[in-house]
């Protein structure tokens, strides 16, 4: 029986065999960008399931195909050359990704309930946009009621001739019940502060986060609705302690200028949303996607600060200036080999062999640059060379002692490989000390300790 795949209800998917980080992650890339497309989905049981799907690719589209009983893949097929080669190939893991949760439908009836889904989704987002409106029109109203009752009080007891002892002191009264009213919300908060974040999201993009607070910072987890509210000039809420009005004049001067430029990029959205048909409507939420012009814009607000780049050798502080530097050149009539470094090419194209090769040669002829050792140990990892890779990380480490991601690779590379189990958890210590805050390197650690039976 042909059903949709909207209508499938996994949770998870296992895998009957194991796959590697590096194929994991290339699938988990190629599922966001929504290059999966399931075509049928035959129901043989209530158990038992049989799909097929087409990925798009970087010169050709495969086709994938998956058998699943209960929440097992038992037998997975695809028509790319890594998978020829015995591999669980990077679309084959985008496919079950597509399947748990899926960016399309696969029958005409499916893609009506993911429009009407879509459509309800929208129509909550705005009756609680609106609720929020309402609440904070009413709370106004009651406080513009409420101390005007006070005022006209106030303004009485000043106008009457006769005061008694017994007299109502307003004056008291105004204060004590308006500081009780700020202790029970908290008052308008001024100088917040604004902080980015900015890591690779992939070797054209860099994502863009936020956190807002004064003492403590919160995670900035809604663009859209911190646009929004700046719109209307309606408060915000983050914990118990932050209560404000998104406007510039509240934000720390040094604040000031990411803030403009969260709502530059926000009416630049917005405006897109609203005159075209194909643009994202959910595009803002909690990071901002850059790429092209937009990595220039943001690099030029942030001329001559230090900025923290999250990468894959971890977080690294950077410097971007237009100052003149110091380097000089001489012509010749000589003919000089200028090195192409295409070696992420290779790589990101599966082209292992070519990968290998390069880098090699290019650290035989001097060149020490740290993507050379990143992409040659990756590349010996994945044709099973492990012995290599292991050797290839331990060299950079020895030349970068300071870059925590050759330390967690070379842990990971250990572990799953169940090669020199022992030492793989001295390295991934070795990586969190670098960088305690980088969640991937305590996870890696988590793997050490269940490898080596430490449970406890």
């Amino acid at each position: 029986m042909i059903i949709d795949v909207v209508d499938l209800d996994f949770e998870t998917l296992r895998f009957n065999r194991r796959y590697d980080p590096t194929r994991y992650r290339r699938g988990t890339n190629i599922y966001n960008k929504g290059l999966v497309e399931v075509e049928t989905v035959n129901k043989i049981d209530e158990k038992n399931y049989s799909i097929e799907a087409s990925v798009e690719g970087n010169y050709d589209t495969y086709t994938t195909r998956l058998e699943i009983c209960g929440n097992m893949i038992n037998k997975s097929t695809c028509t790319c050359e890594d998978y020829h080669k015995g591999n669980l190939c990077k679309h084959i893991i985008a496919t079950s990704m597509e399947v748990i949760e899926p960016h399309y439908a696969s029958t005409i009836q499916g893609r009506r309930k993911i429009e009407e889904r879509k459509k309800e989704e929208e129509r909550k987002r705005l009756e609680e946009i609106k609720a929020r409106q309402e609440e904070e029109r009413k709370r106004r109203e009651y406080e513009r009621k409420y101390y005007s009752g006070l005022k006209t009080l106030e303004l009485y007891k000043r106008n009457s001739k006769e005061e008694t002892i017994n007299s109502l002191d307003l004056s008291e009264l105004y204060e004590s019940t308006s500081e009780l009213r700020n202790r029970k919300v908290g008052n308008l908060a001024t100088s917040i502060k604004l902080e980015f974040f900015l890591e690779i999201e992939d070797s054209q993009t860099l994502k863009l986060s936020f956190k807002i607070g004064q003492t403590r910072m919160y995670v900035l987890s809604n663009i859209c609705d911190f646009y929004e509210a700046y719109q209307n000039e309606s408060e915000l809420y983050y914990g118990k302690q932050l209560r404000f009005v998104p406007k510039r004049e509240n934000f720390t001067e040094d604040s000031q200028i990411i803030f403009d430029y969260i709502i530059k990029y926000a009416e630049m959205v917005d405006y897109n949303n609203k005159h075209n048909s194909y643009a994202n409507a959910n595009s803002l939420n909690k990071a901002i996607y850059l790429s092209g012009n937009d990595i220039d814009d943001f690099f030029n607000i942030n001329k001559n600060k230090e900025i923290l780049l999250n990468s894959y050798y971890g977080n690294t502080r950077y410097e971007f200036t237009n100052q003149k530097l110091d380097i000089s050149c001489v012509f010749t009539k000589e003919k000089v080999q200028i090195p192409h470094y295409n070696y992420w090419y290779y790589y990101d194209n599966e082209d292992l062999i070519h990968t290998i090769d390069f880098c090699q040669k290019q650290i035989n002829g001097g060149d020490n640059h740290p993507d050379l050792y990143w992409y040659l140990g990756l590349a010996y990892a994945d044709i099973g060379r492990i012995d290599d890779s292991v050797n290839t990380f331990e060299k950079a480490i020895s030349l970068y002692p300071e870059l925590p991601g050759f330390y967690t690779n070379l842990a990971a590379i250990c572990v799953f490989n169940q090669y020199k189990v022992e030492i793989a958890l001295d390295y991934a210590d070795k990586a969190i000390a670098l960088d305690p805050l980088n969640s991937f390197y305590l996870y890696n650690k988590v793997r050490c300790l269940c490898a080596l039976k430490r449970l406890e």
